[in-house]
């Protein structure tokens, strides 16, 4: 039996003009579509999604999909389709079908799978999660800029099925979109995570105090700004051991942890297996 996981097939952005229109019937991936600036409408199986900036959706297999874009304001959109099921091996189509007898479409080998959790269509924004943000953008900027290899593109689909069950599995925060000011700083330690990050400084970034930081980041984001700044190291290191060459001291030091024994240590308490053992795995997709 050959062995199946998910496959990144396609990733794009487009600009649309104001009042542009476009869908297509029947598209057979799951889609992460997200809206980079602007706003409009997206109607998935009949049903109307206002999109605004950093709203996303996961759209289910088989989709029929219309846009329509504001027409003072047009969005920009991007898109990753993933196929569930595509066999190791097999004929690989770098695309998706997006109506019936497109030629995706006349391939066995694309198919459907469950992932538990997310069925049907899921909606949600980006803020709250930069490193799901971080890793939708590296991918449709790899796929833009080139042509993976189609291991890169099993990687990637596996380490992002695994981040949107994270996202959309996890309890709601229940505090809405992050304040601007936290932002800030959410951006800041997604810019310098290879360096030592000092909560006073990431909290004058902010402009407020850091008891203000620590509320904010409790009440947004459900958890304390350490625990975050070790999360998205560890969401960044686990990217980089999945996709890259670098060495695992290599990798620690690119997610600010120096200590390669501290770094295994702290990698196998998150994920609960070694980096090696982790980039092991990955490699066998």
């Amino acid at each position: 039996m050959r062995k199946t996981c998910p496959i990144i097939v396609r990733a794009n952005r487009f600009q649309f003009a104001g009042r542009q229109c476009s869908g297509s019937p029947r598209v057979n991936s799951r889609m992460v579509l997200w809206c980079k600036s602007g706003a409009g409408r997206v109607w998935v199986n009949g049903r109307e999604c206002l999109f605004q900036t950093d709203d996303l959706c996961l759209t289910p297999w088989a989709h029929e999909i219309a846009y329509e874009a504001d027409p003072r304001n047009p969005f920009l959109l991007a898109g990753i389709h993933v196929i569930p099921h595509q066999p190791m091996g097999t004929r690989l189509v770098r695309d998706a079908s997006h109506r019936p007898g497109d030629e995706p479409d006349r391939l066995a080998t694309h198919r459907d799978a469950r992932w538990q959790g997310l069925q049907g269509l899921k909606r949600a924004r980006f803020a709250g999660d930069p490193p799901l943000q971080a890793l939708c953008e590296y991918i449709v900027r790899l796929c833009h800029d080139g042509k993976p290899r189609e291991s890169k593109l099993r990687n990637l689909a596996v380490l992002l099925v695994d981040e949107l069950k994270g996202f959309f599995c996890k309890p709601p925060a229940g505090h809405g979109r992050m304040p601007i000011d936290l932002q800030r700083v959410v951006q800041f330690i997604e810019d310098h995570l290879s360096e030592d990050i000092y909560l006073p400084k990431a909290a004058q970034i902010s402009g407020r105090s850091l008891s203000w930081l620590h509320r904010q980041f409790r009440q947004a984001l459900d958890t304390t700004p350490m625990e975050f700044i070790t999360a998205t190291r560890i969401k960044r290191a686990r990217m980089l051991l999945a996709t890259g060459s670098l060495r695992v001291a290599e990798v620690g030091q690119a997610v600010g942890i120096g200590d390669p024994y501290y770094f295994s240590k702290l990698f196998k308490s998150r994920v609960n297996v070694s980096p090696l053992a982790y980039r092991k795995r990955a490699s066998l997709f």
